[in-house]
């Protein structure tokens, strides 16, 4: 099971890569604060992500799934104790709900928490390496794909270097 916060679809769909992560995921759930960020204030914006995102979720392979009032409780407190977004807080809730499953996050202070609650992580730019490792995709496609990625997030360059070193592995490899 994946979980999405908000910057993964929009940067994917920014990156016109949204597709990518239907290949590999076959189905997401966002909550419904992810889907207000992404799809609500992005079409009012006219962003195309917003589009994408929303016709991914008419297709069925992208999910909304509501908090209970428990959980809405908890997302309050998370999110007045730390300083993330009420979508990261709704997603971290989420994920929690969803016990074996992994949540897509960027944001680096979003992320510690998540971890220090055990749950599996992963975030955008590892998307087109997990496409490569399946065998989904080809080394150009994973380069192609990522340089996209790159242009919309401008992620710190030892990351990068990172994924792309672990992707010439799996171009060795194959």
């Amino acid at each position: 099971m994946i979980i999405s916060n908000s910057s993964p679809l929009i940067i994917m769909g920014k990156a016109g890569q949204l597709q990518l992560l239907k290949k590999i995921y076959k189905q997401i759930l966002i909550p419904k604060e992810v889907y207000t960020e992404v799809v609500e204030r992005g079409k009012e914006k006219k962003e195309q992500d917003a589009f994408l995102t929303d016709e991914a979720i008419n297709e069925g392979w992208i999910k909304v799934e509501n908090l209970s009032k428990k959980e809405i409780q908890d997302v309050a407190e998370l999110h007045k104790k730390f300083n993330i977004s009420k979508g990261e807080c709704e997603a971290i809730i989420l994920a929690q709900r969803h016990k074996n499953c992994t949540l897509i996050l960027d944001d680096i202070e979003a992320r510690e928490i998540a971890k220090a609650k055990g749950i599996a992580l992963s975030d955008t730019l590892i998307v087109p390496l997990e496409a490569l490792a399946a065998g989904m995709i080809s080394y150009e496609e994973f380069k192609k794909n990522f340089e996209k990625i790159i242009d919309f997030m401008k992620p710190k360059s030892n990351k990068i270097l990172k994924i792309l070193e672990e992707a010439e592995k799996w171009k060795r490899q194959n």
